[in-house]
């Protein structure tokens, strides 16, 4: 490695270091403002956080994955990204329109990282291959398992919410709706076009996710405040519904370049 090779890598991880510590902050601020609404943010946030500090622990291989290839999300909208089919039939689905609103709240959050680690390829950050004694994964798929994962989940609890009779009231609808358009009005020309997002999809997705974390406060209250991604609980309760995750969501599509890059 040059000299002004090792210094530009040694600028990158002091940039990500810092946006590091920096997020450990922001995330905790966070935590105690945070809406019903607005909490996959929150939670995307300590996604990359963890990212950052796997990438500070992790050796390093750039520029080996295959990058966005040619999957384009906005011709695939209406097709299935994901199910869950409990025992006795009844059977939900989101679709690849649906899982947008997830994809885009990670890259918003991912293309922070990616400026701090390499601001001037931004999308370098997203090619590197993190390899540790436990995994090797590059950053754009373990942002996909992420998306994927949260997707799934405020699927499965919205039905289970569904099951123990929880539902949103009128105010509570109205409030996804706001936040919707909001949303939607901040988004930009290529958020939009990439996304096919538009506010009665944005307004759906918030509805679920809102309906989700209700059950799991719920659970919490109930006793089992360990519910979410990953947990015990969750993993038992995923495993008695059938579950089924689309060769494009799970195969072609490339998060980091949907929206960005």
């Amino acid at each position: 490695m040059t000299d002004t090779a090792e210094i530009r890598r040694k600028e990158r991880i002091r940039n990500l270091r810092t946006l590091s510590r920096t997020q450990t902050v922001s995330v905790a601020a966070a935590g105690r403002r945070r809406s019903a609404v607005g909490g996959v943010l929150h939670r995307y946030r300590s996604v990359f956080l963890a990212l950052a500090i796997f990438v500070l622990g992790s050796s390093v291989s750039q520029r080996l994955s295959t990058g966005p290839g040619d999957y384009v999300l906005a011709e695939h909208l209406e097709e299935t990204a994901l199910s869950l089919t409990a025992a006795d039939g009844t059977k939900a689905c989101i679709s690849m329109g649906e899982l947008a609103y997830y994809i885009l709240r990670i890259e918003r959050e991912g293309d922070r990282q990616a400026r701090a680690y390499n601001p001037e390829d931004p999308s370098a950050y997203w090619k590197l291959r993190l390899s540790t004694k436990e995994q090797a994964s590059y950053v754009s798929q373990m942002a996909k398992k992420t998306v994927l994962d949260y997707a799934e989940r405020d699927l499965l609890y919205s039905l289970e919410a569904g099951r123990a009779g929880l539902s949103l009231d009128d105010e509570e609808k109205k409030a996804c709706k706001n936040e919707a358009e909001r949303m939607w009005l901040k988004m930009s020309d290529r958020e939009r076009e990439s996304t096919g997002l538009d506010v009665e999809t944005l307004t759906a997705v918030m509805e679920r996710e809102k309906l989700s974390e209700r059950m799991m406060k719920q659970l919490s209250a109930e006793g089992i405040p360990d519910n979410d991604v990953g947990s015990e609980y969750y993993t038992g309760l995923l495993g008695s519904y059938t579950a089924e995750r689309s060769q494009q969501a799970s195969e072609e599509l490339r998060v980091g370049y949907v929206s960005i890059n």
